[in-house]
């Protein structure tokens, strides 16, 4: 079903747009409902962070990486000095091979819970380009000055919020809230 039938009051599928570009769920879209245990273990977010760091380290810090391999190179050629058997060794290694053995990855902070969802779409928006976030039942969790604080980080960051609620919570200035009944009739409130 296309999004005009749609528009015109018929079933189809959910459909989420920016602008004139439509959105993947897989790609553009971050569902959260444990805010305490944030996954950044997976394959896409190691390897945004690590090409990140490398295009920093290229642009910002191209000399300091090269004196590090040398310096990596000069002491493995003293190990192979000490040892009764010769040793070989990569010298055609990468910045995010280096990265990957010391096991740099994103350190989320879990001071406070808000710092650590702003911190966690921080990391999404920048990292992996994630356009939206949606959060189930996050208003059990923070109070109406926490919540205006992360739409102000979620509109700095250029980024869309939706709270999908169990129930109805009081609404901030700031919220578009739609009621959606048993029957699946929209309700705007």
């Amino acid at each position: 079903m296309c999004i005009r039938d749609r528009s015109k009051g018929n079933s189809g599928n959910f459909v989420l747009f920016d602008g004139d570009t439509k959105l993947s769920l897989v790609k553009d879209v971050k569902l959260l409902y444990d805010f305490f245990n944030f996954d950044l273990g997976d394959k896409r977010a190691r390897d945004g962070l690590l090409n990140c760091l490398v295009q920093i380290a290229e642009n910002n810090f191209a000399v300091e990486y090269s004196e590090l391999v040398e310096k990596i190179y000069a002491f493995f050629e003293k190990l192979n000095g000490e040892t009764d058997f010769p040793i070989d060794f990569d010298t055609e290694s990468s910045l995010t091979q280096l990265l990957k053995a010391y096991g740099v990855r994103w350190k989320d902070e879990k001071d406070c819970l808000l710092e650590s969802i702003v911190s966690f779409i921080h990391f999404n928006a920048r990292i992996l380009g994630i356009k939206c976030f949606a959060f189930f039942n996050l208003k059990n969790f923070l109070n109406e000055k926490d919540l205006k604080s992360l739409y102000y980080e979620a509109q700095l960051e250029d980024v869309c919020l939706f709270l999908l609620e169990n129930t109805l919570k009081n609404k901030t200035d700031e919220e578009f809230v739609t009621l959606i009944d048993k029957d699946l009739c929209e309700i705007i409130v």
